[in-house]
């Protein structure tokens, strides 16, 4: 903002002079108390300072100019946004900064995490794909799973120009970013996709990521498994549930499908309550919007690795609400190899059981 001195207005305009009007910018490390910078933020203080230690040189300003913000209140700010989405000059009147400046923070903070994502997101290693598979087995008896696998719909704006808008409409009809995820027993995203429009179906995002490439490339160790829903193909490392259950073993099958699966769904609702921007139309265009959901991603893994809860009640409206998203149509199930793998356990696993 600009102040121009009255002289230049009633005066004789010989000594016109403009000076710059600051915000008066808060610390919030200093003017929160622990409990409302919790609630802010998500983390509580000493876990934020290791996010921001990590997040850092990418964040520092190689200026001299005063005013500059430094890298602790352009990570609030962010995070500030992600948590709650919503307009910017709310994000930034919290923080004493313009909105302008709130967006720059917020694609700032959401690339320096993108292009650490390796820290935040990685696919299991060969010891912890066992310890996935034992966890799983112990806990529902179900062979093999390493993770389940499961699109969620984030709203966006519609993108501008609008050539390609049609595209990025789900089958909710509104604008969004059709997220592919992976996850284990624990919540934790081990995979992320958010490059898709809305209308995408989620076996097409499946067959073009680097999932498909890894499973079907054999670069998985062998009898290592993904569930997901009848939107997917059922493939040797996929299973899907049966359209039409023939008999008892194919409905058991199914019911405890049914059950673990959940938990992918249950991570989306965690994910989105996390940071409320998910739930909320993503005011930028979806290169960044796409890269504000990888950064929601990353940090919800940073929260549930330091167990870190949401801070208040779990909605479980809005966890229902990711159960059975009609988003897709049932993908036909073609694959002769991956029929009888999913036969082959129904025979081991299932028919046995009373």
């Amino acid at each position: 903002m600009w102040r121009v001195a009255a002289d230049a207005f009633f005066g004789n305009g010989d000594n016109v002079e403009q000076t710059r009007n600051f915000r008066q910018r808060i610390n919030p490390f200093e003017d929160f108390d622990d409990d409302n910078f919790f609630r802010k933020y998500r983390f509580p203080k000493p876990i934020f300072t290791e996010l921001l230690d990590i997040l850092e040189p990418a964040l520092e300003r190689n200026t001299h100019r005063s005013h500059v913000l430094d890298s602790s209140l352009q990570l609030c700010t962010a995070v500030r946004y992600f948590a709650q989405g919503g307009f910017l000059p709310m994000v930034g009147d919290v923080h004493g900064i313009g909105p302008r400046v709130t967006s720059k923070c917020i694609h700032t903070v959401a690339q320096a995490i993108c292009d650490r994502m390796d820290r935040f997101i990685r696919w299991p290693t060969v010891d912890e794909i066992g310890i996935a598979k034992r966890q799983f087995y112990e806990r529902f008896q179900f062979p093999c799973i390493v993770g389940l696998i499961d699109g969620s719909q984030v709203p966006i704006q519609g993108p501008f120009p609008p050539a390609n808008e049609a595209v990025y409409i789900c089958r909710k009809g509104f604008h969004s970013i059709n997220v592919q995820i992976v996850c284990d027993m624990n919540l934790n995203i081990i995979d992320l996709d958010a490059r898709w429009p809305g209308s995408t179906h989620d076996s097409f995002i499946l067959r073009n990521s680097h999932i498909w490439d890894m499973f079907e490339q054999g670069r998985v160790i062998p009898n290592t498994w993904l569930l997901g829903d009848s939107g997917y193909p059922q493939k040797p490392w996929l299973m899907t549930p049966y359209q039409n259950p023939a008999n008892d073993a194919q409905e058991r099958y199914n019911t405890q499908h049914k059950h673990i699966r959940s938990i992918v769904e249950r991570c989306n609702g965690v994910w989105k309550m996390r940071w409320r921007c998910l739930t909320k139309p993503n005011m930028f265009q979806p290169a960044k919007a796409s890269k504000i959901i990888a950064a929601c991603g990353a940090l919800h893994n940073f929260a549930v690795a330091h167990g870190i809860p949401i801070g208040e009640e779990i909605d479980e409206d809005l966890i229902n609400q990711q159960h059975d998203d009609p988003n897709h149509d049932p993908e036909p199930n073609v694959g002769n190899d991956g029929a009888r793998a999913r036969e082959d356990l129904v025979r081991r696993v299932f028919t046995r059981r009373q």
